[in-house]
């Protein structure tokens, strides 16, 4: 958890999206965000959060996911659209974001090389040498 803060479990996307854009650098050490775009659309998709940011000397672009729910089932659709999303996107790395997820759900990103950051302030990112796990 962002420290001194009460972090709600149930957010809307909206919500989490708003709550990012004070608390990243919180959430994710070292992150430095060049820029920023919400609603992005690629191809015939549409991606919550494009974030062109640098983690440990390392540019890349996070195609995020906004989820109000990390529960398994909702992070599996997150990781086929990502997937698919993050092909088109050079130097993507796929990101699901959400209020809370789980144990397993975590599991079930790492397995997928599903990057993802919760409100709670679990963290996986892992990309071109770079791993960031909180």
């Amino acid at each position: 958890m962002v420290e001194g803060e009460d972090v709600p479990l149930v957010k809307t996307e909206r919500e989490i999206s708003s709550y990012l854009q004070g608390h990243l650098e919180e959430l994710i050490p070292g992150i430095k965000v060049r820029s920023s775009s919400t609603e992005y659309k690629s191809k015939d998709a549409r991606i919550d959060l494009l974030l062109d940011a640098e983690i440990g000397g390392v540019r890349k672009k996070l195609v995020c996911e906004i989820k109000s729910v990390g529960e398994p089932r909702y992070l599996y659709q997150a990781i086929a659209q990502l997937k698919s999303i993050t092909s088109f996107i050079e130097n993507g790395y796929p990101v699901v974001i959400a209020s809370y997820i789980s144990e397993r759900g975590r599991e079930i990103c790492r397995e997928n090389g599903i990057g993802y950051v919760d409100l709670s302030g679990n963290v996986f990112l892992n990309f071109d040498g770079v791993r960031s796990i909180f």
